[in-house]
C-alpha cells in the first residue's frame, strides 16, 4: 500500500556531494571522522538550521538526499538532462552524510525517525548545473508505526499542520 507524505523541509547544499567517511583509528585508538566529512555535515547543518524552524521530529519520516555531482567535460554535450551516476561517493554513503547533518541541524534527535529514502540517488549534473545535494524531508503519512514504547496509530496530518 502506498503512503501519504507531507513535505516539511527542502533544502539545497552547493558544492559536489560528500560521502560519509570511515571513520578513523589513529594508534592512540580514538576513532574521528575524516576532516572533509567533518566540515561537510557542519556547511549543511547551518545551511539546514537556517531553513528549519521546528522543533525536533520524533514521527516516521522519509528523507530523500539528491547528490548532483558535475558532469564530466567527456561526455557528449548532446544529451542535456541529468546521468544516472554509478561512481564514488555512492548513493549510501551521501545520504548517511545527510541525514546526519539533518540531525546536527535539529530536524530529528534520533535518525531512528528516518523510515524510508524513497527519492534519494546520485546523478551527473544537467547541462549548465552546478554541483549540489539537495535534501527532502517528509512526514510518512498513512501507516501504523511504533517506537521502544510500543505501537502508535497512524499519522493523518503531518506535525507543521498542527495547531
Amino acid at each position: 500500500a502506498a503512503t501519504a507524505q507531507s513535505e516539511l523541509l527542502r533544502v539545497r547544499i552547493p558544492g559536489p556531494p560528500v560521502g560519509k567517511g570511515r571513520p578513523r583509528v589513529p594508534r592512540q585508538g580514538r576513532a574521528y571522522t575524516p576532516k572533509t566529512t567533518r566540515e561537510w555535515e557542519r556547511k549543511a547543518a547551518t545551511l539546514i538550521a537556517a531553513a528549519w524552524h521546528g522543533k525536533p521530529l520524533q514521527v516516521p519520516l522519509n528523507v530523500a538526499v539528491i547528490a548532483v555531482k558535475a558532469r564530466p567535460k567527456a561526455f557528449r554535450k548532446g544529451y542535456p538532462d541529468r546521468l544516472l551516476r554509478c561512481t564514488t561517493p555512492d548513493e549510501d554513503n551521501t545520504a548517511k552524510a545527510g541525514r546526519d547533518a539533518l540531525r546536527k541541524a535539529g530536524v530529528y534527535t534520533d535518525d531512528c525517525y528516518v523510515v524510508s529514502g524513497d527519492g534519494s540517488g546520485s546523478w551527473y549534473a544537467a547541462e549548465g548545473e552546478l554541483p549540489s545535494v539537495e535534501i527532502i524531508v517528509s512526514v510518512v503519512l498513512g501507516m501504523p508505526w511504533a517506537t521502544g514504547d510500543g505501537p502508535r496509530p497512524a499519522l493523518t496530518t503531518s506535525p507543521a499542520q498542527t495547531p
